[in-house]
């Protein structure tokens, strides 16, 4: 029925999705996605509902669920919202502060965008694959590719309290890892 209604609402739209995506809730509120990634475009339930099963393959289904969800993917639309928005809320201050920039300056700044865009796009996906508990750590290790970057191509060095922030930072995210995946693993 889940199918029908997503396969109805695309045909409403005159859409068509090559990407399946499930949701999972479980009985203690645990919430779980996954995502496949058909071969080719989809438009009616029957296809809609293997590209689902494909899913739910990669989930357990032993413990009792909340809610069941089937909807199409559309990552690079999640990516493209995302920068909209992060434009927008920083546009007033680089208007404000405007000055020319050199030929060297604007490819860097092109580099990044698009390196930017990349690295949204990879970890948009991942999170189709795994619980955001297990990819977010790793959302830390910006601060370290942002120093190394701005150190080789513009040379800006760290100085001790950058060092600090860092440590604070990451610090902070793996020991949160490490207490949320201990707390799992202790008997109920």
């Amino acid at each position: 029925r889940i199918c029908e209604q997503v396969a109805n609402d695309l045909q409403r739209k005159g859409y068509v999705g090559r990407e399946v995506g499930v949701k999972l809730r479980y009985a203690d509120f645990h919430i779980v996605t996954r995502a496949h990634l058909g071969d080719e475009y989809v438009q009616d339930a029957r296809r809609i509902r293997a590209l689902a099963g494909q899913c739910l393959k990669r989930v357990d289904l032993s413990q009792p669920l909340r809610l069941l969800g089937v909807r199409g993917e559309r990552g690079p639309v999640i990516v493209f919202f995302f920068s909209a928005v992060s434009t927008l809320f920083t546009l007033p201050f680089a208007a404000a502060q405007f000055q020319p920039m050199t030929v060297r300056q604007f490819l860097c700044l092109l580099a990044t965008g698009f390196s930017a865009m990349g690295g949204q796009l990879c970890v948009t996906k991942a999170y189709t694959y795994a619980p955001a508990k297990e990819i977010s750590v790793f959302d830390y290790s910006q601060v370290i590719f942002a120093a190394l970057l701005g150190s080789l191509f513009l040379g800006e060095y760290p100085d001790g309290v950058s060092f600090l922030g860092y440590a604070v930072i990451i610090g902070a995210a793996v020991l949160r890892w490490h207490v949320t995946n201990h707390r799992e693993k202790l008997p109920a």
